[in-house]
Formats: C-alpha cells, structure tokens, sequence
C-alpha cells in the first residue's frame, strides 16, 4: 500500500508535464532567413503586330530573409537573386502568429509593378519556413514554393536595389464572361494571436463571373461569405484577387491552374487576425 501511495506524487508530476508539453508556443520568427525558391510563371506576350502568345517559363531565386515579428505584426526585407535580374530588395509587411504568418508587397519594375503575396507555415521550433509565393499582374500570374532555414548572419539591408512602398494597383480583367462557376474548398485555418494550432476548415463555393470582376460565395463553419474579386493571367493559370469575407474586412488571393472549364489551386484568406489556407478546385456552371 506504501509503494502506490508514493507513486501517487509522481504520476501527478509526470501527468501535469505532459499537459504543459503538449501545448506549444508559436514562436517569434524574428531573426536572419536563407534559402530558395522555384516554381512555373504564366504570361501572354504581344508582339509588334499584337499577336498574342501564351508563354510558361521556369522561375527560380535565392532568397535571404530579415524578419522582425512585434506581437502578430511582421516586416520581412527579402533580398531575391536571379541568374536574369540579379540581386533586388523586396520590402513585405503582414501577420505572423499560430505557427503561420502571410505578407504582402509590391515591386515595381521598368514597364510594370507586380503584386505579390507570401504566406508560409512553421514547426514549434521555429527554425524552418515552408510556404507559397504568388506573384501577379497585367495578364502574368506566378507561384513559387519556398523554403526558409533560420540563419546566425545578419543581413543587410543596403544590399541590393530597395523598392518603394506604393498603392496596391488594379491588375488588368481577363475578358471571357459571363459565367458562373461551383466548387469546394478544403484547408486549414489559423487564428494569428493564439497558439491553436491548424484548424480543419471545408466547405463550398459558388462564383459569378462578369467581364471584369467575379463574386465568389464561401459557404463553411464561419458562414456564408462573400468576396469581390477581379481576376487576371492567362489561358493556363489566373489569379483571383480581392477583398470581403468577415466584417467585409478580409484580403482573398488565389492562384489555379486551368483547362476544360475547370481550375484547380491554392486560395488565401487573410486578415489582421487569422489566416485561411486551402486547396480550392472550381468549374464552370
């Protein structure tokens, strides 16, 4: 009878350490980031005869991260190399908190500014990002994976050719409604100033596109949803960008690959306080 009795202390010892254990912290991503990136980007070139060609081509870069995380406020100053445009400094601001963080920036180049937009996933430790880049404009749409490894070096930010933070532009319509579309979606959720964790979230979708905007309809645990959204990119791949949600609050980009009426992709939603990552697959009514 002793010996259960002195058991008692530490199984209650050994019960409650578990508990605390169980219960990771999402932590502070602050600090130095290296690492790469490649994917496929879609485009339509014009020629001097205003031929139009649909193009794909292969993009790749090396990234070198500095991060700093305030509370769920986040700044990164990503230095991207090509083997094409060298080395340039892209400036993002967004959210990061719950093991996931998305940002937003905007590059402008000698003819054109591109949209961009970043969302990424982290383990409790904190030392690797893993994540998708999608980057949009006058009929041109790109996504890139990403991965990042927490680095001991310090960045600098007077490396590479700084970009001005300007206005987020309008990206030009694609012409090819009216039409509606339906389909599903499928992910995870993420509630930025806590440490839950990824969670299920499922539901449907209905769209109705016109010649220059659409309004999408989620239909999930959260409610019935709507977003207005304006659509650009090619014959192989679009991005959706715009804004609705709850409190008409919430910023919605995605990225799908199309063909025979039908598009399959990545959709984000994001706000100031939570961040909604799912695979989205559409066809037209």
């Amino acid at each position: 009878m002793r010996k259960i009795v002195r058991l008692f202390p530490v199984l209650s010892f050994a019960l409650c350490f578990s508990a605390l254990s169980a219960t990771s912290v999402s932590p502070n991503i602050s600090g130095t980031w290296t690492g790469s990136a490649a994917g496929r980007g879609y485009k339509v070139e014009v020629d001097q005869n205003g031929n139009q060609t649909n193009m794909v081509e292969t993009v790749s870069a090396t990234l070198s991260v500095n991060a700093v995380q305030s509370g769920t406020d986040l700044t990164l100053d990503v230095q991207v190399t090509t083997a094409n445009d060298g080395t340039n400094l892209v400036t993002f601001t967004g959210k990061a908190g719950d093991f996931a963080l998305w940002a937003t920036a905007v590059q402008t180049n000698q003819d054109s500014t591109e949209q961009i937009f970043l969302s990424g996933i982290y383990a409790s430790r904190g030392d690797k990002i893993t994540g998708t880049i999608v980057i949009y404009k006058d009929q041109h749409a790109a996504q890139l994976s990403f991965k990042l490894t927490k680095s001991v070096a310090k960045l600098s930010r007077a490396a590479g050719a700084a970009r001005a933070a300007q206005s987020i532009p309008t990206a030009t319509s694609r012409q090819d409604g009216p039409f509606n579309v339906a389909g599903k979606v499928s992910g995870s959720s993420y509630t930025l100033a806590t440490n839950a964790k990824a969670a299920k979230y499922s539901g449907t979708m209905t769209g109705a596109f016109a010649d220059t905007s659409a309004t999408l309809t989620v239909t999930a645990a959260d409610g019935t949803l709507t977003y207005d959204v304006t659509q650009t990119g090619t014959d192989g791949a679009i991005v959706l960008f715009g804004s609705g949600g709850l409190g008409g609050s919430e910023s919605f980009v995605a990225f799908l690959k199309t063909s025979n009426n039908a598009g399959v992709g990545t959709a984000w939603v994001f706000s100031q306080t939570r961040l909604v990552q799912v695979k989205l697959t559409a066809k037209k009514q």
